[in-house]
């Protein structure tokens, strides 16, 4: 996957945010650096992935199940406000919460490239 970088010089851009297990976003951030890719740009093509796809639920954990105990570390990122509107409005239909949205593409994401 080619990060896009669809928001880079724009300045209408919202903040899209979760908490993840620390050991997660370490890893997420270690494999960025390895691959030579922004953490932001990767988590924007994520996003527009997801959002493109119609917000494809299937692989989803349930939240109760996510194993968010112990040390954990926010995350945020940038993207253009059309993508994290049309990324919320998604979540909202799908029942599903941004944070667990995150989780899922990240963890995903760190899977696939490992």
């Amino acid at each position: 996957m080619i990060p896009l970088d669809i928001a880079v010089n724009d300045f209408n851009q919202s903040v899209v945010k979760a908490s993840l297990p620390r050991q997660l976003k370490l890893k997420f951030k270690s494999r960025c650096a390895q691959q030579g890719f922004k953490m932001k740009a990767v988590l924007e093509t994520l996003i527009y992935e997801w959002v493109q796809s119609g917000g494809s639920l299937s692989g989803f954990v349930e939240p109760s199940a996510l194993k968010l105990s112990g040390v954990e570390e926010d995350i945020k990122v940038y993207i253009h406000s059309s993508l994290k509107m049309q990324f919320k409005v998604l979540c909202v239909r799908q029942n599903v919460a941004q944070r667990q949205v995150l989780y899922h593409l990240i963890d995903q994401w760190v899977s696939r490239t490992s």
